[in-house]
């Protein structure tokens, strides 16, 4: 049977038209079965990339131990520092957080370990061994506020995380309107950070802190941490200051000179504070910015009375 020239084209573009539809049909498959990659970065920009969701966490850091443990994700801690032992029964004890190693890490099988500020050293050994860390550090309070979305993200606990994180933004709205009340602006807090004498100014953990806690900050002409001169840090009248042990005599010194040079000016007290008052968690953040307000509240003191 002979079978036209035009038959033959046509039956030719009909296969041709099938094999198209066939292969675009297998890409497809191809493309919906493809891993979708979850894209994150932590407090110090660490990237992390996660083509499931973490199942065996290990969490060092106190904020984000409370929130699984408050949004029943208890199931999900495979491994815990003795701090936080009492919220995760049934998980592994690892001991004090200071003293945990990468080889415990290694032995429970975690698939992404939490740690906060404190671990810095044990995060970055971590990381060189190819552990993937997420690291809850916030340098500001709006840091502070982002850090529930994305746990919430990582454990399926979305809705508990904005829930908790509108409670947040509330008590901290209170907490700051009822501190600006019974503080006043005439308190002003000069915080210095280290022995070099740097100060910080606005857009800082220190001055949120500060303005949560009712006061004002000295160094308000200040952008970020700047170390000042001595005769400068006197000059900015200070009410209370925050600073290192082993800065207190120094500063002591040039503010009693100070004075004695000008009448009108005040001794302020200066003290120096807890070793982890900047080391803020979601909660934490309010008992940190309640002994801040405290100290503000307290008579002012002469030095050396």
């Amino acid at each position: 049977m002979k079978v036209s020239p035009m038959l033959k084209k046509t039956l030719l573009i009909l296969l041709m038209v099938v094999l198209s539809i066939t292969a675009m049909a297998v890409i497809a498959v191809k493309y919906q079965r493809a891993p979708q990659v979850l894209t994150v970065h932590d407090d110090l920009e660490q990237e992390l990339e996660f083509f499931d969701l973490p199942q065996r966490l290990v969490v060092l850091e106190p904020g984000a131990a409370c929130r699984l443990q408050a949004w029943r994700r208890e199931q999900l801690v495979v491994g815990v520092s003795s701090e936080g032992a009492h919220l995760f029964p049934r998980a592994e004890n690892l001991g004090p957080r200071q003293a945990i190693t990468p080889l415990q890490i290694a032995a429970i099988r975690a698939d992404l370990i939490i740690v906060g500020a404190e671990s810095s050293t044990l995060a970055q050994r971590l990381r060189e061994a190819g552990f993937p860390v997420l690291t809850f550090a916030p340098s500001r309070l709006a840091q502070l506020l982002a850090g529930p979305e994305l746990l919430g993200l990582l454990v399926e606990a979305e809705a508990e995380a904005n829930e908790f994180r509108l409670e947040l933004v509330e008590q901290l709205a209170s907490f700051r309107q009822e501190a600006k009340e019974q503080v006043g602006p005439e308190a002003r807090v000069l915080w210095i950070s280290d022995p070099q004498l740097t100060v910080a100014g606005l857009n800082s953990l220190e001055d949120d802190l500060i303005q949560l806690a009712g006061g004002s900050n000295a160094a308000e002409h200040v952008d970020g941490k700047v170390p000042l001169m001595l005769e400068d840090i006197a000059q900015l009248k200070p009410t209370l200051i925050l600073a290192p042990p082993e800065s207190v005599p120094l500063l002591e010194e040039i503010f009693l000179q100070a004075t004695a040079a000008e009448e009108e000016m005040q001794l302020p007290r200066i003290i120096s504070p807890p070793a982890d008052l900047l080391a803020v968690n979601w909660d934490n953040v309010l008992e940190k910015a309640n002994w801040l307000k405290q100290e503000l509240l307290l008579p002012e003191e002469n030095i050396g009375e």
